[in-house]
């Protein structure tokens, strides 16, 4: 849970982001950000409807070495 907080919290500073898949309505993204001093690695998705964001999904993985 103390990851979770750190990572809504500021201070966070991407590392690198690249986009892995995009369509008309979709984007999947690929991030490393440094969260509170931690490299951590999120990928996740954007779903829109109508202009706005109808569902997000994120997960954090192990960042490789």
């Amino acid at each position: 849970m103390e990851l979770f907080t750190e990572a809504v919290t500021p201070p966070r500073r991407v590392i690198m982001a690249s986009e892995v898949c995009r369509t008309e309505d979709t984007l999947l993204y690929d991030v490393v950000q440094d969260v509170a001093g931690d490299t951590v690695r999120v990928v996740g998705s954007f779903v829109l409807r109508d202009g706005l964001i109808w569902r997000h999904t994120s997960l954090a993985v192990p960042v490789d070495s």
